[in-house]
């Protein structure tokens, strides 16, 4: 008889999980290989279906390199893979992306609508050694998901209807990495919003992503289930709260969340200290948090279709936060 974990293997790899995972500049913690054991471990895909993009040799200064057989995370490998794990998609696929990289911000010259006047990206490598430094635009991120492709009979967007596009970040400002002004498909859960820092602080790790595998890990192995996104995201919240309250997140820089959470405080970049407030953003008509669950395929018929309203948590979650 096959076991439950055989048995949810061979369901998403027949229905088409893929994962990329890029981390650069930030470190050798484990938390791409604790993404990477969440992901083959509890939530059914195959190793070989989980590719990561990283340099094991990673010194602060000089050449970095890869000796294990990955590819170097250049900018222009992720545009090459990323527009691969879209367009290979088709509807009922899943889709991971995530990036541990320092996040940037420069100036919306192209009008496009940032409140604070600046739009993010994600800091990776520019050359195969890792010496010097490129950033990926979120615009760039956007227009890929975005794309129009001309098929033989028809006109396909790279991430077609009905694909569950997951991204996480932990890198700095990542709240801003998916687009909230023209409708893109997609999911994003940031470590912090794109007025923040993020400063790993939970024993040298990034406390978003160790709160979010713990919280996957302790619902699988407890046969719970795997959660729903808004039961995730608020979970892992409560596990940050926890290991605050335990006195197991230090350091000068981290300040936590947010007093309002709903109202992000930006970070102080004289003292280069920031609060940090987990974001949940997402198109209304892409994704129903409280129905579909992470990183598994989209249940109802509308799942994955773009357009409807932009949505943010904590900041929805709260429709009359003003009264509170």
């Amino acid at each position: 008889m096959q076991t439950r974990q055989a048995i949810q293997k061979a369901y998403t790899h027949e229905l088409g999980t893929h994962a990329l995972i890029v981390r650069y500049g930030t470190g050798t913690d484990d938390g791409i290989f604790r993404v990477q054991k969440m992901l083959v471990e509890h939530l059914g895909f195959s190793h070989a279906d989980v590719e990561l993009s990283y340099f094991d040799v990673d010194p602060d200064e000089g050449s970095k390199k890869c000796t294990l057989g990955q590819d170097p995370p250049t900018v222009k490998n992720f545009q090459s893979k990323f527009v691969q794990l879209c367009a290979g998609a088709v509807p009922g696929d899943v889709r991971c992306l995530y990036v541990d990289a320092h996040g940037s911000t420069y100036p919306d010259e192209n009008g496009s609508g940032e409140q604070d006047g600046n739009d993010e990206g994600w800091t990776l490598a520019q050359n195969d050694d890792g010496t010097l430094k490129e950033v990926l635009y979120d615009d760039w991120l956007a227009k890929a998901i975005r794309k129009l492709v001309p098929r033989l009979t028809r006109v396909d967007q790279n991430l077609k209807k009905g694909v569950n596009l997951t991204m996480i970040t932990s890198s700095c400002m990542g709240g801003g990495m998916l687009d909230t002004h023209t409708a893109t498909p997609g999911v994003l859960l940031a470590g912090c919003h794109e007025t923040q820092f993020n400063v790993k602080a939970l024993k040298g790790m990034d406390p978003w992503i160790v709160a979010i595998t713990s919280v996957i890990k302790k619902n699988v192995k407890r046969k719970r289930g795997v959660p729903t996104y808004t039961v995730l995201y608020n979970e892992a919240k409560k596990f940050i709260h926890a290991q605050l309250a335990q006195g197991q997140i230090s350091g000068v820089d981290y300040k936590g969340p947010s007093p309002q959470e709903w109202k992000p405080v930006p970070r102080d970049q004289a003292t280069n200290t920031s609060y940090q407030d987990p974001q949940l953003v997402f198109y209304d008509k892409y994704l129903d948090p409280d129905e579909e669950r992470f990183l598994f395929p989209f249940a109802a018929p509308s799942g994955g279709h773009v357009g409807g309203d932009v949505t943010r948590f904590p900041e929805d979650e709260y429709p009359r936060h003003e009264e509170l």
